[in-house]
C-alpha cells in the first residue's frame, strides 16, 4: 500500500502510543470514542511507503477500510535471521535499486548500514537494503528446464551440448547459473 492510497476514513494503526488514527483529508486524527482530535500528524510527514520522515514511533503499521477489515499490514524483515547469501536489493537512495547478496546488518535499531556483496563479488555498505521480491508463481522443474534449454539454445547452445556452447569455458559456471539465478527463486520443499 501507498500513501496514495489512504481513503477518508480508513483507520491506521501506529508503530508505537497505542492510539489509532483516523484518515480525514491531510491529516491522522485521534478517535476519542466518537470525537476526532487532532494529533498533529500530517499525511505529508510520511513518505510514500507509510514510515514517517522523522519518527519511526509513527510510521504506520496496518490500514484498515471504513469497516474495519484490515487491508494492509507492514511485513516487517528480522535481519538477524536473514542468511547470509540472500538475495537482496540495495539502494542510496530508495529510488536506484541494485542486486546484491547480503552478509549482514550493522546496527540492530537503525535501518540503514548494510554490508552485501554485489554481483561482481565486491563487499559494499549500503543504507537501504530490502529482500528481492518473491516469486509471483510456482514453477515446475520441467518449466525452469525448458527455458533453460531454449534460452541456451536461441543464443549460445546450437549442438544441444554445453561443452560446444560460447558460454562453457572448460569447467566453470555455465552462464544457465546466471540465467536462473538472474530469474527464479528457488526454495526447497
Amino acid at each position: 500500500m501507498k500513501k496514495s492510497d489512504l481513503k477518508n476514513g480508513y483507520v491506521v494503526d501506529l508503530r508505537v502510543d497505542g492510539y489509532r488514527r483516523v484518515v480525514l483529508f491531510d491529516e491522522l486524527l485521534i478517535d476519542e470514542n466518537g470525537r476526532y482530535e487532532r494529533a498533529s500528524n500530517l499525511i505529508e510527514k510520511y513518505r510514500d511507503d507509510l514510515t514517517h520522515r522523522s519518527d519511526p514511533n509513527l510510521d504506520i503499521m496496518k490500514v484498515y477500510d471504513e469497516g474495519m477489515d484490515l487491508i494492509w499490514e507492514r511485513k516487517e524483515i528480522d535481519w538477524s535471521k536473514v542468511p547470509v547469501g540472500t538475495k537482496v536489493l540495495v539502494s542510496a537512495n530508495e529510488k536506484d535499486w541494485f542486486t546484491s547478496y547480503f552478509i549482514k546488518k550493522l546496527s540492530p535499531i537503525e535501518d540503514s548500514n548494510f554490508y552485501v556483496i554485489n554481483l561482481k563479488g565486491e563487499l559494499y555498505q549500503w543504507d537501504y537494503c530490502k529482500l528481492a521480491e518473491e516469486s509471483k508463481e510456482e514453477v515446475s522443474y520441467k518449466e525452469l528446464l525448458d527455458e533453460v534449454n531454449n534460452y541456451c539454445d536461441k543464443y549460445y547452445n546450437k549442438n544441444n551440448s554445453c561443452y560446444g556452447c560460447e558460454c562453457y569455458d572448460g569447467g566453470n559456471i555455465c552462464r544457465k547459473e546466471k540465467f536462473i539465478d538472474d530469474r527464479f527463486t528457488i526454495t526447497r520443499k
